[in-house]
């Protein structure tokens, strides 16, 4: 396939620029599939479309919507583009929690009744308040925190403390059901503790159940079918003691079966737990020392400190005492550990403890001697012992690994399929200028893709299980270009779009990953929303004359490409969408009153 060539767009687009108290259930809109909804921040409504015809169906959800920013917490850091989970985006313009379905989840203001609450927005256009409480002294009561399952449609949010005397925690359902215990899509799961100080960043799901960490010393559980309070599970003592402390941060095997994490006297003197999902702790290590935390939270950029293999048989974790080494053991507690990073390779290059586990069919992970000086390599580990192979580098198969002339700091950006995953690293060669390149590495070793970049690429996720599509922007200084990345080391990237002296942005795959749409700009005003075929590589442009553009284009569940566009004024900007879809023939929406926000992809 030859790649697609923009350049000629740019005379077109410079021609142009030349002539011009407790929850509340309420919104809850009928579960129709051929709606779409369109937020406004502007007015601060929501608007709902039958996606058959474009016309008006009515206004669900609040009265009045406006997005509050809203975390995930609780998540690996090297599975944040897997297009499987929950994901941070700022596709709306905040931070709003994109689901793997094409649904949202928001945190939002009601400004008009001085409420605030978290509102689902269905894949397919269906809006629910999913809890509801009055402002507080003006104040929003929930924590701008959510923990959200990867197993099944469940969420769990923090009351602040502060502010109502009670971190109470709040379980929540989107599928569209309520819990039997209460006839609501929330339930307090605290309700019965006499205070209850819950830990934003200790909230995960496992298998049938949320965990979290109370007051920094208890660990509780709670059904994740809201049939039960949250109960405290007893953990088997540390050096002689009840533990005083437990560590905020727990990881959780991607089949949801095991959990693992540090609790003892005090950070300096961790045991390592490992707990079922039914509930059940046992003191794995029965040693206490300094062990790292998990360190799984999102705005972590170089991944988990301690990893759980996917079927929760393996544990990977970094000990500080005598010096940091990292450690494989079975969770079972069947065999001693195993140390894969010994001395003589990497005395030097475990000084800052600068570390990145993450487990793709073995384990990976990062080492440097200084914040910029590291290599990526993987670890295998057969009859107790461990070899370990350096898959970037940089300063030569034969030399020692660190300290190194060059600068490398590889950071995990996403998991394609299986063990794959993509790499970002960023290289600087003494020049004072940073450089951004891309691998892959897997099972099968690593290889690189992309290099030379100015901007850390763009990543985006998508496809189905038969078409999973991996897609990158970059920026080279010629300008910006759309990839296709391949899923292992054995494929090569493939130029889908290059536009010289044009920036990309605002790409996104339709849920069969055969198309993409985007914004390609020639600067503010110059701006033409266009969809690309990912296998014949044809482009249909779909705005009828450059002008201003939204943050993003979207995908309706049937496949009908949605986007912000307005030719004249970008304080006016109007929802269009291809209609038919396919057509290449853009039709503009009925007035929403003029920064819409599409809430389907």
């Amino acid at each position: 396939m030859r790649p697609c060539n923009f350049g000629s767009t740019l005379a077109v687009l410079a021609a142009c620029a030349a002539v011009a108290q407790g929850p509340v259930a309420r919104g809850q809109g009928a579960p129709l599939s051929s709606r779409l909804v369109v937020l406004d921040e502007r007015t601060q409504t929501l608007t709902a479309f039958r996606e058959d015809s474009l016309a008006l169906a009515g206004r669900p959800g609040p009265d009045r919507c406006k997005l509050r920013p809203l975390t995930l917490v609780s998540r690996d850091g090297a599975d944040l583009l897997d297009a499987t989970l929950p994901q941070q985006s700022d596709a709306l313009g905040t931070a709003a929690i994109a689901l793997p379905d094409g649904g949202w989840l928001l945190r939002y203001r009601d400004p008009q009744n001085l409420t605030a609450g978290i509102l689902w927005v269905s894949a397919g256009g269906r809006c629910r308040v999913l809890f509801e409480q009055p402002l507080r002294n003006g104040f929003e009561r929930l924590l701008p925190h959510i923990a959200v399952s990867p197993l099944e449609p469940r969420a769990a949010v923090i009351e602040d403390e502060n502010l109502t005397g009670r971190g109470d925690v709040w379980l929540l359902r989107f599928d569209g059901q309520d819990f039997a215990s209460t006839g609501a899509p929330a339930v307090c799961v605290t309700s019965t503790l006499n205070s209850p100080d819950a830990e934003p960043h200790s909230l995960v799901f496992a298998a049938g159940a949320l965990f979290f960490v109370d007051d920094d010393r208890l660990l509780r559980r709670a059904p994740s079918d809201g049939s039960a309070q949250a109960v405290a599970l007893p953990l088997p003592k540390s050096g002689g003691l009840t533990p005083a402390e437990i560590s905020n941060e727990i990881a959780v095997s991607r089949d949801g079966s095991t959990l693992a994490f540090q609790a003892g006297a005090n950070e300096a003197s961790w045991d390592l737990y490992v707990a079922s999902a039914a509930g059940v702790v046992k003191n794995l290590s029965k040693a206490p020392s300094e062990y790292n935390v998990a360190g799984h939270t999102t705005s972590e950029p170089t991944g988990p400190r301690m990893a759980l293999s996917d079927d929760g048989a393996t544990l990977i974790y970094a000990d500080d005492v005598p010096d940091l080494e990292l450690f494989s053991r079975p969770t079972d507690g069947s065999a001693a550990p195993v140390p894969f990073t010994t001395d003589v390779e990497f005395e030097h290059s475990l000084a800052d403890g600068s570390t990145v586990v993450a487990l793709f069919g073995g384990p990976l992970f990062s080492f440097g001697e200084a914040g910029f000086h590291r290599d990526f390599y993987r670890a295998t580990i057969a009859g107790g012992a461990a070899s370990v192979s350096n898959l970037t580098g940089t300063s030569g198969a034969f030399a020692a690994p660190f300290p190194k002339g060059a600068l490398l700091q590889p950071t995990v950006a996403a998991r394609t399929s299986g063990s794959g995953v993509v790499m970002v690293d960023l290289l600087g060669l003494g020049t004072g200028t940073p450089r951004y390149d891309v691998w892959t590495i897997d099972a099968a070793g690593s290889a690189p893709l992309l290099g030379g970049l100015l901007a850390p690429p763009r990543l985006v996720r998508g496809g189905t299980a038969a078409n999973p599509v991996l897609l990158a922007t970059v920026t080279t200084s010629g300008g910006d270009q759309l990839w296709k990345l391949p899923e292992s080391p054995s494929g090569g990237a493939t130029l889908l779009l290059d536009a010289p002296g044009l920036s990309l942005r605002g790409v996104t795959l339709r849920a069969d990953g055969r198309e993409a749409a985007l914004i390609v700009s020639g600067g503010v005003g110059l701006e033409q929303v266009v969809a690309q075929d990912l296998v014949s590589g044809a482009l249909r442009v779909l705005t009828p004359q450059p002008g201003f553009a939204g943050p993003a284009t979207a995908w309706s569940p049937t496949g009908r490409v949605l986007f912000t566009y307005s030719p004249t004024s970008a304080t006016h900007l109007s929802a269009w969408a291809e209609a038919p879809a396919g057509s290449g023939i853009a039709r503009r929406l009925p007035r929403t009153g003029g920064a819409p926000r599409f809430l389907v992809r």
